[in-house]
């Protein structure tokens, strides 16, 4: 994923995180073009199925992974606000 604009980065560089899915996130800011780019490293050998939603008030931007469709919950937030692919 990129993020435009974004003038500084103060996370780590690479996070594991050894989830179900997720194994490792990368960070990096090109700061030339201000461009921050995220990686996931994701387990071998799946398809799977992503919904993202960001949350304007909080600045927060999330993504939802998952082995199957995820269903739009009820009114509130959750899998399947934003745009989902496989």
């Amino acid at each position: 994923m990129d993020f435009l604009q974004v003038t500084e980065w103060k996370g780590p560089d690479s996070q594991t995180v050894k989830g179900r899915f997720v194994q490792r996130i990368r960070a990096h800011l090109y700061t030339g073009s201000g461009r921050l780019r995220i990686v996931l490293d994701m387990v071998p050998d799946y398809d799977f199925f992503v919904a993202q939603r960001y949350f304007t008030q909080e600045h927060i931007f999330c993504l939802w992974v998952s082995d199957h469709p995820l269903e739009k919950p009820a009114a509130g937030s959750g899998p399947g606000l934003g745009t989902e692919s496989r």
